[in-house]
């Protein structure tokens, strides 16, 4: 009962990386190979999950290698120093043949530069090949090769990896494979031939939805039909996209395609996007919508910007709702509640390094019910998760969850107080406490201690609740944004609790979480489609709407059904409200 990921667009990635890299430190202790700073009980409990799932094992020179069961597409480019499968860039030359032109205006040569590697996958790379500065010899690989690398003797002070604070990920990351642990095969990466990242817009749900049966969809569901093909049983498939770029268009075309392909296998979708830039802008969150050539006119303000942005959005709801997908959250960051996480007081909304982190916790935990050695089958749980034809889900999420260790209690506890607050939301979707659809997982909690978080759940709910007794380990990679009133081992100080500040210099090592996956139908109205229905009502006779029909063919009857869908899903959770009271 396997699961296949797939990820699209640049944002998806960065969520996606650091998904991996939970999986990468997760699969690395059940191997018991890299068990520093983790006690053995926490390895013991890891060891319970079922690593199948997500990532297929293979052999190679005696050792045993776990590779994910995982398609992930982007812009050309947007893999930085590293091609499909990690392997470097080389410099790109384009020359130009004189004795053989067809005009007379001169050939001219280009030499791009090769970016940079990120000194972690330099660290990676050492200690991959074992590389022993002390010794000051070169090593060997597996295959008897010697290697002697100039930029591998730059700055190496060990063959370990050092500490987050050193690498300083929130300053230094360009691209999700500066940071990505878990190395990924290039059967695993698509990079769009057509679109350049930072210079081609891929700027709407329309763009990608053009692909529909070019050359370019074809390789993608080839890689897709690869990996279905390595799946004993596929059982369900999770998927990371865009909200509103061309990916989100193209996330739409395979999900379609997967309906016909494995009718059966269940369907669960993240529909990311990080914040839009502000006026002054950020190179980061730079988007597609506000460049010139995006929709042939003028650069967009940001309020045009935002509402173009929902009206893809819409578009792409309307079609994964129609794909069948079973469960479907907008984690958009504009949306999340305006307190914050109450102990990562250091977050930056604008990075998004640091949010897709958060992203990829949610979906590590969610998922846990489906992962655990003899658990539920993954289609079950998403089939069961929402009501039939409601696939709107809102996210939840604890991190870390605010549990004391006693002076001399053998079992952590719960924190005084409505453990409640400790939450935030990721979906912009108000949570009700008799919801009979809604899931509760939690990890590093004793499963006794699991009851207060489900007080008031009704029976539908508790079946569908988990508890885990091991805290989330922390990668290095993972961004040290906690409080400092957060242990090393993720627990809370609580005054007189005995728990002592974390050094400056210290890092959580582990976290207690918490994740609660709840459906709208039964929670209340949407801000995401809040936003997308007052969007597309607003547009759906606009000039905006012209160039939509004049260049895709999309007619005002389109975007009346689109308002219908969304409008439905809407309110379906709040059937006393008033369609108007927008």
């Amino acid at each position: 009962m396997e699961i296949i990921t797939l990820q699209f667009g640049h944002y998806a990635n960065y969520a996606g990386a650091h998904f991996w890299n939970f999986q990468d430190e997760l699969a690395g202790l059940e191997a018991n190979t890299d068990t520093e700073g983790v006690c053995h009980d926490d390895w013991d409990n890891c060891a319970k999950l079922d690593f199948n799932r997500f990532l297929a094992q293979s052999e190679a020179y005696g050792s045993f290698l776990w590779k994910p069961r995982l398609v992930a597409v982007d812009k050309k480019g947007a893999l930085g120093a590293f091609g499909g499968g990690g392997v470097t860039v080389e410099p790109m030359h384009i020359k130009g043949d004189k004795t053989d032109l067809l005009w007379d205006h001169g050939v001219a040569d280009h030499a791009f530069d090769v970016l940079q590697r990120h000194p972690f996958q330099l660290d990676l790379e050492r200690e991959e090949l074992g590389y022993d500065q002390s010794s000051g010899v070169n090593v060997q690989d597996e295959d008897g090769n010697t290697h002697e690398s100039d930029q591998m003797q730059i700055d190496c002070q060990s063959s370990t990896l050092r500490s987050a604070a050193e690498y300083n990920f929130s300053e230094t990351v360009h691209t999700w494979t500066d940071y990505l642990k878990m190395r990924i095969p290039s059967s695993c990466v698509h990079e769009l031939h057509g679109w350049h990242h930072g210079v081609d817009p891929f700027a709407t749900y329309f763009d990608g939805l053009e692909m529909k049966g070019r050359d370019e969809e074809d390789m993608i569901l080839d890689l897709i039909r690869q990996q279905m093909e390595n799946c004993d049983q596929l059982d369900a498939v999770n998927v990371i996209s865009e909200a509103y770029t061309g990916f989100s268009g193209l996330a739409s075309n395979v999900l379609h395609w997967i309906k016909e392909e494995q009718p059966k296998c269940g369907r669960l979708v993240l529909s990311t996007q990080p914040e839009l830039p502000n006026e002054e802008g950020s190179d980061e969150m730079e988007s597609d919508l506000t460049s010139p050539s995006a929709l042939n006119g003028p650069v967009l303000n940001q309020q045009d910007a935002e509402e173009r942005a929902w009206v893809s959005a819409a578009f792409s709801f309307a079609s994964v709702v129609e794909a069948g997908a079973h469960t479907w959250s907008p984690v958009v960051v504009p949306l999340w509640s305006l307190a914050g996480p109450p102990a990562l007081r250091d977050l930056r909304r604008t990075s998004m390094y640091e949010t897709s982190a958060l992203i990829a916790t949610a979906l590590d935990t969610l998922t846990l019910p489906y992962r655990l050695r003899g658990g539920l089958r993954p289609s079950e749980f998403l089939h069961s998760a929402a009501p039939p034809h409601r696939p709107t889900c809102g996210i939840v999420q604890a991190l870390p969850l605010p549990i004391i260790a006693g002076r001399t209690a053998a079992l952590s506890k719960l924190a005084p107080g409505n453990i409640h607050q400790a939450f935030f939301d990721l979906s912009g979707i108000p949570p009700m406490l008799q919801n009979p659809y809604t899931s509760v997982v939690a990890r590093g909690l004793d499963p006794r201690c699991v009851l207060q978080l489900c007080d008031g759940l009704p029976q539908q709910a508790l079946r569908q609740s988990f508890v885990h007794p091991s805290a989330l380990p922390l990668p290095v990679p993972f961004p040290q944004f906690f409080g400092s009133e957060v242990s090393t081992r993720g627990f809370i100080n609580a005054g007189d609790s005995g728990i002592v500040s974390r050094p400056a210099d210290a890092e959580v090592e582990v976290c207690p979480v918490a994740t609660k996956l709840h459906a709208a139908a039964c929670s209340g109205k949407c801000a995401a489609l809040k936003q997308m229905r007052q969007s597309v009502a607003a547009r759906r006779r606009s000039a905006f709407a012209g160039i939509l029909r004049d260049r895709y063919s999309v007619e005002a009857d389109d975007f009346s059904d689109v308002l219908e869908v969304v409008t439905d899903h809407l309110e379906c959770g709040a059937p006393d409200s008033d369609v108007d009271d927008d």
